[in-house]
């Protein structure tokens, strides 16, 4: 992969919201893959960025879980369930963690420039 080139894991793609990040991530022509929430969720190493598109209950976990890559993460709100759960996430994730507020991106601006903009900062890696 090209330096600088963006590679991002879109988790729980086969969903509504998830369909729509992959159809923003094509129109960008940005290189992407689906990880499946209920199969072995493996990371290619070349990933970039990882956009969480599960149902809210499973947010906390695929937070926790995809934090320990260190990579920066994209997730639609509400983060977690509870504020216990997201003083939690918030602990480990401060560097990584970049919230979507939904109807900021789907119905106000556009969405693929808010993409863009994360898929900038995810292909710097960390600070």
């Amino acid at each position: 992969m090209e330096k600088g080139k963006s590679k991002v894991a879109v988790v729980g793609g086969k969903g509504n919201m998830g369909r729509r990040y992959i159809a923003i991530l094509r129109l960008l022509n940005v290189e992407h893959y689906v990880i499946d929430i209920g199969t072995d969720r493996q990371i290619d190493p070349k990933t970039t960025g990882i956009i969480i598109s599960t149902p809210t209950e499973t947010h906390y976990n695929m937070l926790k879980e995809f934090g320990a890559y260190n990579i920066p993460i994209l997730i639609e709100k509400p983060i977690c369930k509870d504020l216990n759960q997201l003083e939690d996430i918030l602990d480990f994730t401060k560097t990584n963690l970049r919230m979507i507020n939904q109807y900021e991106y789907w119905f106000k601006d556009k969405p693929e420039v808010k993409i863009r903009a994360w898929l900038g900062e995810a292909g710097k890696g960390n600070k």
